[in-house]
């Protein structure tokens, strides 16, 4: 009703609220500043028929080392053979466990423990203690690592 009153079509104001939901505010803001002359630009630069179906975007530059890790975690699920395992655990000695460390680190002025730096550590030890999962395929023979070398992307 605001944006019908102010003469503003509010098909071409590019909202800003969830998944792209015109608000109030966006409303002001193009009676304000005006509107876009087409509702194509209001999409982002994607003029496909299918982008009044998604919420706004922009894309973002990134940096050197963000692109390379992004090329080679893409490159490595694509070459790289993968094989899922999963388990079901109980967890709640090692919960118990965790609050009574991290009660003693906050009481020293140190850190917390996370249930990922659990995973991690028991990881890194079955990869000791299985040393045919720590290892990578080479072409023509399999490489067995003598160290585990875990590295996760945040």
């Amino acid at each position: 009703a605001m944006a019908e009153a102010a003469g503003v079509a509010i098909e071409r104001i590019a909202g800003t609220g969830p998944n792209g939901r015109v608000v109030m505010a966006d409303v002001q803001t193009a009676i304000r500043d005006g509107v876009p002359s087409s509702a194509a630009s209001a999409t982002s630069g994607d003029t496909s028929d299918l982008a009044r179906f998604f919420p706004p975007f922009e894309d973002v530059s990134v940096s050197t080392i963000k692109k390379v890790t992004a090329q080679r975690l893409t490159e490595s699920k694509r070459t790289v053979p993968h094989f899922y395992l999963s388990v079901d655990v109980r967890m709640d000695r090692l919960m118990d466990m965790r609050k009574s460390l991290n009660g003693a680190l906050q009481s020293d002025g140190g850190g917390k423990i996370s249930v990922n730096d659990f995973v991690v550590k028991a990881s890194a030890l079955s990869l000791k203690k299985v040393p045919d999962v720590n290892a990578s395929w080479m072409g023509d023979k399999i490489r067995r690592y003598s160290k585990a070398d875990i590295s996760v992307a945040v």
